[in-house]
Parts: structure tokens; sequence; C-alpha cells
């Protein structure tokens, strides 16, 4: 009896080392579209920020899309 009451647990705690997995790896991709994003901003700021050193007017704007 006792056997079986350790399958059990170790079944529910394989299931919850799943689930903690999956979420794990949903987190980082997550994380890796954010810095993504905030890398592309970064240097569009960056492009502003010199733009308005030179006194430019204009720029020459490519359209970006984010990955999830």
């Amino acid at each position: 009896m006792e056997i079986k009451q350790l399958n059990v647990v170790l079944l529910h705690l394989e299931s919850e080392l799943a689930e903690t997995q999956a979420k794990g790896r949903q987190q980082v991709q997550e994380y890796e579209a954010l810095l993504n994003i905030k890398v592309k901003l970064e240097a569009e700021i960056t492009i502003y920020q010199t733009l308005g050193m030179t006194g430019r007017t204009s720029i020459l704007v490519i359209p970006w899309t984010a990955t999830t």
C-alpha cells in the first residue's frame, strides 16, 4: 500500500515539474520578445537623439514588427 501512495505522490510531483518547466519556457520566450522590442526602441531613441543634436528634421523610417 505504501508503494502505491508513493507512486501517486511521485506522479503528482512529476506533473508539477513538467508544468513548472513549461511556464519557465514561456517566460523565457516572453522575456526575449520584450528584450527585442526594448533593443529596437533604444535604437530608435538614439536616432531621434542624434537628429536632435544635428538639427535634422526628417529621417527614413523603417517599419518593424514585434515578434511574439
